[in-house]
């Protein structure tokens, strides 16, 4: 069999060990907040016009929007105390802030044969008002997603499932983006010292 040193396994073990952790530390980076939501209630504009969002590039389309409005009423559920979905910003009712998306661009590497990686970004255009209609805050979340991608016959069902990872990760990234906004949390603040 193998004629190993026992410090050479020792050696093996321990880099084993490591390469774990960070493997396992890289994945978790765009996992939410543990449990803990921000204590606001949101109106979510999910508007036609947004849900169909296509976007193109390079002779290829991307249904991005149909997938963001299956995606972030569950997403975004898990960092608001309260999360109300609208298609309009005047329909947010009693709802603190009024959360506004807006696709900005995708960009995707083009596979090198059957059977290779793909790595897939989406870039999303955020504007948060207060009840009032004033902007609180304007940011840019990038949410991204890397899969395998098949032959021409797996196409369609690879590149639905690489845009719904690249989606639930711009999600989580969007929710994290928000929970840690100062205006956010300021209004978050003001709600929680109320009675």
């Amino acid at each position: 069999m193998f004629n190993m040193r026992p410090s050479t396994l020792a050696l093996a073990i321990l880099l084993a060990m490591i390469l774990s952790g960070v493997c396992a530390t890289a994945r978790s980076q765009t996992d939410l907040p543990s449990e803990q939501k921000l204590n606001v209630n949101a109106a979510l504009v999910l508007n036609p016009e947004f849900c169909t969002t296509v976007m193109k590039k390079n002779h290829e389309t991307f249904d991005i929007g149909k997938v963001a409005c299956e995606v972030f009423k569950s997403g975004f559920e898990k960092g608001f105390t309260g999360l109300t979905v609208v298609e309009a910003a005047p329909m947010a009712g009693d709802a603190q802030i009024v959360l506004l998306p807006r696709l900005a661009d995708v960009t995707a590497t083009k596979t090198m044969g059957a059977f290779s990686d793909r790595e897939l970004t989406l870039f999303m255009e955020w504007t948060v008002k207060d009840k009032s209609g004033r902007t609180i805050w304007i940011g840019t979340v990038q949410g991204s997603a890397k899969n395998h991608m098949g032959n021409a016959f797996t196409y369609k069902t690879d590149l639905k499932e690489i845009i719904h990872y690249a989606v639930q990760d711009l999600a989580n990234k969007s929710v994290v983006e928000l929970d840690a906004s100062p205006q956010i949390r300021k209004i978050a603040l003001q709600s929680a010292a109320r009675p």
